[in-house]
């Protein structure tokens, strides 16, 4: 009983967190109206396609064991190239395949590199991040591309809020999603994924061409990614080769209360001020016995060679004083 109920929490813990959510702001009175809305869960059903979309792709990826940080750049490189193919006429269909294609060949490129150079795919999709975004600022002349009008604006569509159909968009990835769970739980393929990502090794002595499977993931991916950056072309109607950019901000490092300033390992008898002050204040309490570890996280240091002189002495040290 205690292993079924246990599964099933395994298994719906997504589905309980996000009712749990959808409760809380449905608690206030003022946003009940408006957020358990259909008009509201549509807005975001629309927002989350395109982002749905390339975690389709980033799956894949991830469940046979490497990563992909060139998503971003893609997604952008490839609204770009849609975006000048439909400045020079093409249409829809062919738009789109040559997008997914671009994302292919992106996808191509990172898993032949990885597989056969046999170098981190971190490394690999890091030097592509910026060789993507690169070729989109370059292409576009680092600006944005606009065209007249396409059929492909209306995928991502919400310009009617009346209205109760959902955008093209919404069913292609729901589509995709169903399609993606079906290839990783009932195929060979999918199967073979899993044991990539299990151990490499073994599923290599087991007779699973693991290159190719390699290249063939990423390949996927990168037409998942292709057509996120169709979707995102479809939302802003117009190319931007500075779309999906992720910011990262380093932290600094802490130094409120109960932090300690360590001495500097490159001069053993230079001390700074803040270490001076404890120095001399340990001095005091401690006469001749501030040189235990326990009190400096680095031995100050002891007598020094004949003809050296101790710039910082601590007062009434004996030893420093020596």
């Amino acid at each position: 009983m205690i292993a079924a109920l246990r599964r099933i929490l395994g298994k719906a813990g997504p589905f309980i967190g996000l009712v749990l959510v959808i409760g809380l702001f449905a608690l206030p009175a003022e946003t009940r109206v408006h957020f358990l809305s259909y008009h509201n869960f549509k807005i975001i059903l629309t927002q989350t396609v395109i982002v749905s979309v390339g975690a389709l792709g980033m799956t894949l990826i991830i469940v046979s064991g490497a990563i992909d940080l060139s998503v971003g750049s893609t997604v952008a490189l490839t609204g770009v190239i849609a975006a000048l193919l439909i400045q020079r006429g093409w249409g829809p269909a062919a738009t789109t395949l040559a997008a997914i294609g671009a994302g292919g060949l992106v996808g191509l490129l990172n898993g032949s590199a990885v597989a056969g150079l046999r170098m981190p795919s971190f490394i690999i999709t890091l030097g592509m991040l910026g060789i993507g975004r690169g070729t989109a600022k370059w292409l576009a002349d680092n600006q944005t591309v606009n065209y007249e009008s396409s059929p492909i604006n209306g995928w991502m569509t919400t310009a009617n809020p009346s209205g109760s159909a959902l955008p093209a968009g919404v069913w292609v990835a729901v589509a995709l999603a169903a399609a993606t769970s079906l290839l990783l739980r009932k195929t060979v393929f999918g199967r073979h994924v899993f044991a990539l990502g299990s151990n490499e090794a073994a599923a290599r002595l087991c007779g699973v061409p693991t290159t190719r499977l390699k290249i063939m993931v990423f390949v996927i991916a990168g037409c998942f990614i292709g057509l996120a950056g169709v979707f995102q072309l479809s939302r802003l109607r117009l190319g931007d080769p500075t779309v999906a950019v992720g910011h990262h901000r380093r932290r600094k490092p802490q130094r409120g209360l109960g932090h300690r300033p360590r001495l500097d390992h490159r001069r053993p008898h230079h001390v700074g001020p803040s270490q001076r002050v404890a120095a001399n204040g340990l001095a005091q309490l401690f006469p001749g016995n501030h040189h235990r570890p326990r009190d400096h996280r680095r031995r100050l240091p002891g007598p020094l060679p004949p003809g050296r002189k101790n710039l910082n002495p601590a007062p009434g040290c004996p030893r420093c004083a020596a």
